[in-house]
């Protein structure tokens, strides 16, 4: 899931549309992942719903990790380039830190 988070950032299929909502383009369709005011990610597709996670969900928060590290970047609506994309690597417990904070 980690990867395809990764691939889908690095193939700009990643938009910002507001400060808490995100356009992900995926294998499967388009959809918008917005984080709750209580700081959880929410997804619209098939597989957020079954397991309450998602490589979209997960996208959205390698990019958000990496803007809270650039306080100095603009808060308006733009498009993630793919060449801006690159993430350091997360190690197992990376990843469940950031299941067990956020699902």
């Amino acid at each position: 899931m980690v990867e395809k988070a990764k691939q889908m950032i690095k193939e700009g299929r990643v938009k910002r549309l507001d400060r808490f909502t995100y356009q992900v383009v995926g294998d499967h369709g388009t959809y918008i992942v917005i984080k709750g005011t209580d700081g959880a990610y929410h997804c619209g597709c098939q597989g957020f719903t079954t397991r309450g996670f998602c490589s979209h969900a997960l996208a959205v928060y390698l990019i958000e990790k990496k803007r809270a590290r650039k306080p100095e970047e603009k808060e308006e609506t733009e498009e993630l380039p793919a060449e801006t994309q690159k993430e350091e690597e997360l190690g197992p417990k990376d990843i469940l830190q950031f299941l067990e904070d956020e699902w």
